[in-house]
């Protein structure tokens, strides 16, 4: 269920620990993965914590492929005798924010501060090399980018490493490996007019010390905590706005709350509202009042 790889582990007779980790953790035939995180499992209570520091390739987000988020938390924590996955901020944090945009999120002003004065947007060079010159394998050596981008590697990885910060590509500092993700596609031809995307952002705030976020292992749904408001449409001015700041996220981006709607000049009020994310609608299941904007 948990893959944890690592060029050397220290192993003691309480704990087993390493500061730069792969992990993965298997959700049938999805994952959450991360190439470079701090490891650390404890014998005696049976328990492992995973945490993402402020540096380097480690800023990068959790890749959650069964719920298509990435998952912006600080450290995950799980007793292997619960069926539970704990999701929340550091010990002494005073901050207790997460954030899981969908894997299909955009936005046009990122789009354009990741081009800065560069000429030829970086996300459309590295396209080009995977699709002309890579043969279209996604996976490749940051030497080979650099030779087609015609720049030094030094010169080249603190870009990489800003996309993989921003979750547009994986990157790996240990074996100098970069994964081109279906993100960066997203970005590319949403930001031309030729692919649809969504503004899914379940923005998580909660008590410094809190729970972020809850994975249940039995039926891998994720519960979410903090969550204020979610933008469901900004053209169609659809926001939902939970009851106890919490949803149920289940796969693909699919979720259950309870609270309000606005949509439009019609606000909703009730409980067991489903928002499915193929069909991109709501199922109203049980409305006990709306409102109407005259």
């Amino acid at each position: 269920f948990l893959y944890a790889a690592s060029q050397s582990f220290a192993i003691t007779d309480d704990k087993v620990t390493s500061p730069n980790t792969t992990v993965k953790f298997f959700l049938d035939a999805d994952s959450i993965y991360h190439p470079l995180v701090d490891f650390k499992y404890f014998v005696d209570s049976s328990r492992v914590i995973i945490y993402r520091s402020n540096e380097g390739a480690s800023q990068a987000p959790f890749t959650n492929s069964f719920h298509q988020v990435d998952m912006f938390v600080e450290q995950l924590v799980w007793n292997t005798t619960t069926p539970t996955i704990t999701m929340g901020t550091l010990p002494g944090t005073t901050q207790g924010e997460a954030q899981f945009p969908s894997s299909d999120y955009y936005r046009q002003y990122l789009y354009d501060r990741m081009q800065g004065m560069e000429m030829i947007h970086p996300l459309i060079k590295i396209r080009n090399f995977v699709r002309d010159a890579n043969g279209g394998i996604t996976t490749f050596t940051m030497i080979d980018l650099a030779r087609y981008w015609k720049l030094p590697v030094e010169q080249l990885r603190p870009t990489i490493m800003n996309l993989s910060n921003e979750g547009f590509v994986i990157f790996d500092p240990v074996t100098d490996m970069v994964t081109y993700k279906e993100k960066s596609d997203t970005y590319i031809a949403a930001r031309a007019g030729k692919k649809d995307y969504d503004n899914l952002l379940f923005q998580s705030k909660v008590q410094p010390g809190s729970t972020n976020a809850q994975l249940n292992l039995l039926n891998y749904d994720m519960t979410i905590f903090g969550v204020e408001e979610i933008g469901l449409s900004d053209s169609q001015n659809v926001v939902v706005f939970p009851e106890g700041d919490k949803v149920i996220l289940k796969k693909n981006r699919t979720f259950t709350f309870e609270g309000s709607i606005m949509g439009g000049r019609f606000d909703y009020y009730g409980k067991l509202f489903t928002f499915n994310y193929e069909t991109f609608q709501i199922q109203l299941n049980n409305v006990d009042s709306v409102r109407i904007w005259v």
